[in-house]
């Protein structure tokens, strides 16, 4: 971590004021979205840590907890009353064909109506070109979808 008052940069964060954040901000009334810029792996499962700090940041009271440092899709998660998605992939970062998924991500639009969170649209996309992210076909977006769910557990 390199920030400081005369030179810009990273700076580890203070978990623990962040989850009083959480909590003063849920006592008001609101629906808390958490991002992190968390560690960078190439895989579908997060760290033990990332696992750790995400559901730490939902106990706390976040309604969604997203990983905006993933090079590829990580898998994700419906922890107590929160949905976690450890990493999204990548969206406009150049990692294409480092490894077998860095040409993925998704998009995941989250929908709430009158003070509650609904749900998720998870929106598949790929890369062409080095950064173009296209809508997947079809095809690929039931095979990313079933990738997902069964890194997630979440397959019957």
């Amino acid at each position: 971590a390199t920030a400081s008052e005369n030179n810009p940069g990273a700076l580890h964060c203070n978990l623990d004021e962040m989850v009083e954040q959480i909590k003063s901000l849920r006592e008001e009334g609101y629906q808390v979205i958490f991002t992190f810029q968390h560690q960078e792996i190439y895989r579908w499962n997060p760290t033990e840590e990332m696992i750790a700090d995400s559901r730490r940041m939902a106990d706390a009271g976040a309604t969604i907890v997203s990983g905006s440092q993933a090079h590829q899709p990580h898998m994700l998660e419906f922890y107590a009353d929160s949905f976690i998605h450890y990493g999204l992939g990548n969206l406009f970062f150049d990692q294409l064909y480092w490894f077998d998924d860095t040409n993925k991500a998704f998009l995941d639009r989250h929908i709430f109506y009158d003070g509650k969170y609904l749900g998720v649209e998870l929106i598949t996309v790929q890369f062409y070109n080095w950064s173009t992210p296209t809508l997947m076909t079809p095809e690929a977006r039931s095979a990313m979808l079933e990738r997902l769910f069964a890194e997630s557990g979440l397959s019957h």
